[in-house]
């Protein structure tokens, strides 16, 4: 499968910070993995950045 389709993020929920945890907690009762990957701020750059193993990449 990896080597046919591209295998990478397949579904994001984006919600306000305090509610991550409760997510996370949320798809672990159903054995699904959960990670936070980015954040959305106010510095007015206008860039997309996620985290990646615990490195930030410019999309």
């Amino acid at each position: 499968m990896y080597r046919t389709f591209n295998m990478g993020i397949g579904f994001c929920v984006i919600v306000p910070p305090g509610s991550v945890d409760c997510i996370i907690r949320i798809f672990g009762k159903h054995n699904m993995k959960c990670l936070v990957i980015g954040s959305v701020d106010n510095n007015g750059r206008g860039e997309v950045v996620a985290k990646l193993d615990n490195r930030n990449v410019l999309l």
